[in-house]
């Protein structure tokens, strides 16, 4: 049985200078290595963080891998003359372009290189006289996040059976549809437009002599699942809550605080409508977003103790209740309501694991909008000790609450005269983060909304991976669910709660699979 063929991603970033810090670049090793494991019978995934030269030229050389390593993925900072990879001590050093080219061009096997990086489209004539087969690289600065889907979209191509051309052309395509026909808005450049000329899509494929590389297929497509194997269906919800602009703050505002490594608790403040889901959102960030942020290794987690649901008496002294939702905290963390913050903290080291610990407040008939309260609580949660370096510990405070539909005359008139639940959310938050105390960092996230078609999408191909192991039924499945989501969507409603639109996509997602057999 011949071995499998290897795909060796490499990440390299600037931790030394934090604006040239790549935030994208654990989110883009999360999805290139869930497409590429899906395939784990037919392809073997190498990957290196924080690569430095020594440890790709160990990897080629490696007796395990010499000769079997069928593309090569770069990604990170690049120029025309190098690509930017790691020294030990995290800051960028030179591999300079014509030496790396003449060492690629001497691995067998090597048919494909992608530099995901700006301005490496000058490597591939080297690469290309060196002798490998096909080079994917960019020709100008290109936008982090922009980056990051390009090439998940170029591996699922490749996934799911597609020649490198074809891989490549869907990439571009899907990235033109995605931000529209004006290259412009994938770059990224401090020099102004006028100065660069026509703006051009920034990526290339270049293939040698005859060109007989482009129309390789790296990954022949899978045969069909064997008679009576089922796809599981995972829970829907935490898959489901695609946010981007949530995740977008989240992700900027939390890789600040945990560069500095300062010790301090993270308040992480979430608001929405109660039938929107942001319960499930804090779990997808616990599942999904934070351990890529906090790089933790493979199979690695992160504590999640029970969620908290405050129950505040609503009146009397601001003392005595503060006492009983910091009780409500230790029930949970301590399994006992009488306890200290220091108490808490001794407990939660002992985790010896980052920690998410979700808060709810829910506004209603019987919880107003009291930032009175909630600041004394973050006041005595502020006194905890300073965490371990590389320690993370975080304060998930929801705010949530379900809306009423106005309805008539009457509703109309009462919605004049009284503040709607969500501007009260809102004003909650935003007295919340101006009165957060130094002791915790902040990060207030925008308001939940109504789901909207355009942001099923990535929910079809992430929650697609979770259920369907096989890449090709996995793309049937993406397009027969694109089709019903017309439907879904209109001429009833252009957009939907997350817990409306949730049971119909489980019942579409359930006749696809039935559909096809999975």
């Amino acid at each position: 049985m011949a071995p499998r063929p290897v795909f060796f991603l490499a990440f390299a970033n600037d931790r030394q200078d934090d604006r040239a810090f790549l935030r994208n670049l654990p989110e883009e090793k999360r999805r290139l290595r869930a497409l590429l494991e899906g395939r784990k019978g037919q392809v073997e995934v190498v990957v290196r963080d924080n690569a430095t030269l020594e440890e790709i030229f160990e990897v080629f050389q490696a007796a395990e891998y010499r000769d079997r390593i069928a593309v090569f993925h770069f990604a990170g900072h690049a120029s025309s003359g190098a690509l930017y990879l790691e020294s030990r001590e995290g800051a960028g050093t030179e591999a300079h372009g014509g030496g790396l080219a003449a060492f690629l061009g001497r691995q067998r096997g090597l048919e494909l290189v992608v530099l995901n990086g700006c301005s490496s489209a000058e490597h591939g004539p080297r690469l290309l006289a060196a002798g490998v087969g096909a080079v994917v690289a960019t020709s100008t600065a290109i936008d982090d996040a922009v980056a990051t889907r390009f090439a998940e979209g170029f591996y699922r191509g490749l996934v799911g059976g597609g020649s490198v051309q074809r891989a490549f052309d869907e990439a571009v395509a899907a990235e033109r549809a995605t931000i529209g026909d004006d290259p412009e808005r994938a770059l990224r450049s401090l020099v102004p437009q006028a100065q660069r000329g026509e703006a051009r899509w920034p990526w290339h494929l270049t293939v040698g002599e005859g060109g007989g590389a482009a129309d390789r297929v790296l990954l022949p497509a899978p045969r069909p699942a064997a008679a009576g194997a089922k796809a599981r269906l995972v829970p829907l919800l935490p898959y489901a809550c695609d946010r981007h602009a949530q995740e977008g703050k989240l992700r900027a505002d939390m890789s600040t605080y945990l560069s500095q490594d300062d010790g301090r608790p993270i308040l992480v403040l979430v608001h929405g409508d109660e039938r929107d889901a942001p319960t499930e959102f804090v779990q997808r960030v616990g599942v999904l977003t934070l351990p890529s942020l906090l790089g933790l290794a493979e199979g690695a987690t992160i504590e999640t103790p029970r969620r908290v649901v405050f129950k505040d008496a609503g009146r009397g002294a601001v003392g005595p209740r503060v006492e009983a939702l910091l009780g409500q905290i230790g029930e949970s963390l301590c399994g006992r309501a009488r306890v200290t913050v220091a108490e808490l903290a001794d407990e939660a080291a002992r985790l010896r694991a980052p920690i998410l610990q979700e808060l709810v407040w829910e506004l209603g008939p019987q919880q107003a909008a009291d930032p009175g309260v909630l600041l004394a609580l973050l006041d005595r949660l502020a006194a905890w000790p300073r965490l371990a370096k590389g320690r993370a510990l975080i304060f998930a405070l929801v705010i949530s609450y379900q809306a009423t539909e106005a309805k008539g005359l009457g509703g109309w008139l009462r919605g004049l005269v009284s503040k709607g639940a969500a501007e009260k959310a809102e004003e909650l938050v935003e007295a919340l983060a101006a009165g957060c105390p130094e002791g915790l960092g902040v990060v207030a996230l925008p308001p939940l909304e109504t789901i909207g078609v355009g942001d099923v999408m990535t929910w079809i191909q992430e929650y697609g991976a979770h259920t369907v192991g096989d890449a090709a039924s996995r793309l049937l499945l993406e397009e027969r669910l694109r089709a019903s989501l017309e439907a879904l969507f209109d001429p009833r409603s252009a957009r939907l709660r997350m817990r409306e639109l949730v049971p119909a996509l489980r019942q579409r997602y359930q006749s696809c699979l039935e559909q096809e057999g999975l």
